[in-house]
């Protein structure tokens, strides 16, 4: 993934904030010196008259803070914004992983149902096994709730055809 840092053009904290942004031209990165100078606009903004100002700010900020005073920069400066592109590379990185998985050089085999069979990683198989042992155990409870269910129902239907059974002389049951 991506490692993002914000790296400001300061020689002196007491110098004005105007010359981090002119200052920017050091950087070889276009795209940083971009959103460097978007960053020092936004610093001027919010009333930061320093560069001590500004790293004081990003100091205080937390790692969520800059993160979004970077997204912030990128995004005014018209391009992607950090998180953008790390949720991008995350998603590619799980369809490699993915791929790889289809492109295993183990072939599927048919199993004995004739289905097909592919093969699984330990932690895959074990979840599968997890699985299967639950289901099977829902199934017996519900074999067994059926079985309840009909005995009663058996009992019953016994107890009623007893209550209206004849009864007398000449009836035999």
């Amino acid at each position: 993934m991506s490692s993002w840092e914000i790296r400001l053009p300061i020689r002196d904290r007491d110098a004005p904030i105007g010359e981090v942004a002119l200052d920017a031209h050091v950087l070889e990165d276009p795209e940083e010196r971009a959103t460097i100078r978007e960053l020092t606009l936004g610093a001027v903004l919010a009333g930061d008259k320093t560069a001590g100002d500004l790293l004081d700010r990003l100091a205080g900020a937390g790692v969520g803070g800059r993160r979004q005073m970077l997204d912030a920069a990128r995004e005014a400066a018209g391009l992607k914004s950090a998180t953008d592109i790390d949720d991008a590379e995350r998603f590619e990185a799980v369809q490699r992983v993915a791929h790889h998985r289809k492109r295993s050089t183990e072939q599927p085999r048919l199993n004995g149902v004739g289905g097909i069979e592919i093969p699984l990683s330990p932690a895959e198989l074990a979840d599968a096994q997890r699985k299967d042992e639950l289901r099977e155990q829902a199934n017996e409870q519900r074999r067994e709730q059926r079985e309840y269910e009909a005995a009663e129902r058996r009992a019953a239907q016994e107890a009623a055809d007893e209550r209206w059974r004849p009864t007398g002389p000449g009836w035999t049951s």
